[in-house]
């Protein structure tokens, strides 16, 4: 299975991870030791990793790692891979290592983590009648993780146009366009908006949302839609499913929960 993908829409929302002090925010703030405030400790989150995610896939998918030992030792190790390439006897023991060292990452791959994700999105208009925001998020958006290796063709270390290795991968959310709504009544919401509005009468719709997801089978469904519907595209397939609540921050009042996002 190799170089799938293409083809898809690009995202509209952008992919961004909140930073330790926004995390900080999200949990309460920062600690007002002189007034003997506790601080809260920040939301424990884990986000996935390009190179976690790499290892989850091969494993997931069954890629024939032969192929990927070189490519390995020249992106993940590629200090030692500097070190003693040129010495064929030394590269021999390090290169063994090189390739233990990638099937035990790939074996103790978890299929089953839970991880966070942050992204900015836009409200839009209040319905009176249903009181809250809506919210839009475009079918087909995906969440883009960057390649392992960001080097140009021409370099020694370049692992080869056929590794997994200077790939990009593209993460699905399933179904998160299907939450369009920010319940919020009638008198909060105007107070809302109220704080989002300049002096020009502009108004800053942009919000944060943060969810937890898990990463679907490599032999579902949902996957095997997603990998087809990119397949000319030079990027790795992944998807992930939402665990629990969408959760809605508004940066402008130090990243404080306004909501969660619903299906209306």
């Amino acid at each position: 299975m190799k170089k799938i993908i293409s083809g898809l829409l690009m995202a509209t929302v952008i992919c961004s991870v909140l930073s330790a002090k926004s995390l900080k925010d999200l949990a309460g703030g920062a600690a007002k030791k002189a007034f003997g405030v506790k601080e809260k400790e920040a939301p424990k989150v884990k986000s996935l990793t390009s190179e976690e995610a790499i290892y989850i896939f091969f494993k997931g998918t069954g890629v024939d790692l032969k192929d990927e030992y070189l490519p390995y030792a020249k992106v993940v190790e590629n200090d030692v891979w500097k070190k003693y390439h040129n010495d064929p006897f030394e590269w021999e023991e390090k290169f063994a290592q090189c390739k233990k060292n990638l099937d035990d990452k790939v074996t103790n791959a978890s299929m089953d983590d839970v991880y966070t994700l942050s992204t900015k999105i836009e409200f839009g208009d209040y319905d009176f009648e249903k009181q809250g925001y809506k919210v839009s998020i475009s079918e087909g958006v995906y969440f883009p993780l960057g390649a392992l290796y960001y080097g140009a063709s021409w370099n020694e270390d370049y692992p080869g146009d056929n590794s997994y290795f200077i790939n990009k991968f593209g993460l699905k959310i399933q179904d998160i366009e299907k939450y369009n709504f920010i319940p919020m009544e009638k008198n909060a919401a105007k107070n809302f908006l109220q704080s989002r509005k300049y002096s020009s009468g502009e108004i800053n719709k942009s919000i944060t949302i943060m969810f937890k997801y898990k990463l679907a089978d490599f032999n579902s469904s949902e996957y095997n839609a997603f990998a087809a519907s990119i397949a000319k595209e030079n990027k790795i397939p992944l998807v992930g499913i939402i665990q629990g609540p969408i959760e809605v921050y508004d940066e402008n009042d130090n990243y404080k929960k306004i909501g969660e996002l619903q299906i209306k």
